[in-house]
């Protein structure tokens, strides 16, 4: 090998060097002085913001009254043969009519 080849190959890797020293540096000041680049939003939040938003024309539905019932823990619900509603609750169920 030739002694400018050598050179070459000595100034290439002192420049590799002094950018890694550069880059370790800046980067461990910006670590140790707590200035990441500002305030980034969490991707992880949970935000329903979004899900609040609502059109009306997508209802299939209208709400006409509720139903009251005296149980503490309702456990599912379900329409049946007739239009009966069945309920259950606190470890029984119940049937609801149309009338209710």
């Amino acid at each position: 090998m030739s002694s400018s080849n050598i050179n070459k190959e000595r100034l290439i890797a002192g420049g590799v060097i002094i950018v890694a020293i550069i880059g370790i540096a800046y980067f461990g000041f910006n670590l140790i002085s707590g200035d990441s680049g500002g305030e980034k939003p969490n991707p992880f939040e949970y935000n329903i913001e979004y899900y609040k938003q609502h059109d009306p024309s997508l209802n299939h539905y209208t709400e006409i009254r509720q139903i009251p019932l005296s149980q503490q823990k309702l456990d599912g619900i379900a329409i049946g043969p007739g239009d009966n509603i069945y309920v259950s609750a606190d470890q029984s169920y119940f049937v609801l009519d149309q009338v209710f």
